[in-house]
């Protein structure tokens, strides 16, 4: 059976055990597919991030050291929502009764989960494993969306309808549906070395009411500048990569426009009034 096979199978059975209505309550203020979202662990006050460690793409729960958690700006903790359809061109609503998946805008890699073999002690994983012997999973980065692996369901922490759409602020858990598991927090750091920022994040059988996420929705405008970020820094890497190879980083900053072509020249300073805006 083929992954979108797979996929489709699953979305039959979810919603059969669900009883889906035709019906839609939503609202502008109701998730929809290609939203921009922060996860926030509301317990932790961590939001759930990817960067690169160790040259490795990681998925973790990260800190912030600003007064208000809620008022982290990362760009990494930013994923785009998608509804899950039969017909994957199909947009639409995100109802509670619906399945998930979370695309990492500055990599364009996908939320999954895979068996964690890490013997490092933790209480809450312990608590949540279930009985002795059952595996725990942890929540990695993939590079494709049509893997089964990258579908989740939202279990909302209130009483809900499954036709409700479900509103931006929301706290919900996180199931991971391949795997049958609940997605939860741990202390395990990701560096022993590290100074309490990133910390590993699972999944495990048992729902532990206190794991619940925020759904925080994030503006358009911080998404443009984000992009725009995204593009000068390539431009800024491969202006640098080209003075480097000329010579340019060698020779004092006075005379450096006196090698510089001049719509290099020009496309630098085009790029630093943008900014200085």
């Amino acid at each position: 059976m083929s992954c979108h096979e797979a996929t489709n199978e699953v979305l039959k059975s979810v919603r059969k055990r669900k009883q889906r209505k035709v019906s839609v309550v939503e609202s502008e203020f109701s998730v929809f597919k290609g939203d921009i979202v922060r996860l926030f662990h509301a317990e932790q006050e961590k939001f759930l991030t990817c960067d690169n460690y160790r040259k490795k793409s990681v998925v973790f729960l990260r800190a912030t050291g600003r007064a208000s958690a809620t008022s982290a700006t990362s760009s990494n903790a930013l994923w785009e929502i998608e509804v899950v359809q039969q017909d994957p061109c199909r947009g639409g609503i995100g109802q509670w009764s619906s399945l998930f998946r979370y695309k990492h805008l500055a990599t364009g890699q996908y939320l999954a989960a895979e068996v964690d073999n890490d013997q490092t002690f933790d209480v809450t994983r312990q608590k949540l494993r279930g009985p002795p012997g059952t595996p725990v999973f942890a929540l990695v980065p993939i590079p494709h969306g049509y893997d089964i692996s990258s579908i989740f369901e939202l279990d909302p922490t209130t009483i809900t309808r499954n036709e409700e759409a479900v509103p931006w602020s929301s706290y919900v858990r996180l199931q991971h549906i391949c795997t049958n598991t609940w997605v939860h927090s741990t202390n395990i750091k990701l560096d022993p070395d590290d100074d309490n920022v990133r910390f590993k994040i699972g999944c495990a059988s048992t729902k532990e009411d206190r794991e619940a996420f925020q759904i925080v929705h994030v503006s358009p405008d911080e998404v443009r500048d984000l992009d725009f970020a995204n593009d000068a820094a390539q431009h800024f890497d491969m202006t640098v990569s080209k003075w480097e190879k000329i010579g340019v980083m060698n020779v004092h900053a006075n005379d450096r426009k006196y090698l510089l072509p001049q719509h290099e020249k020009q496309q630098t300073i085009y790029l630093f009034i943008y900014l200085d805006k």
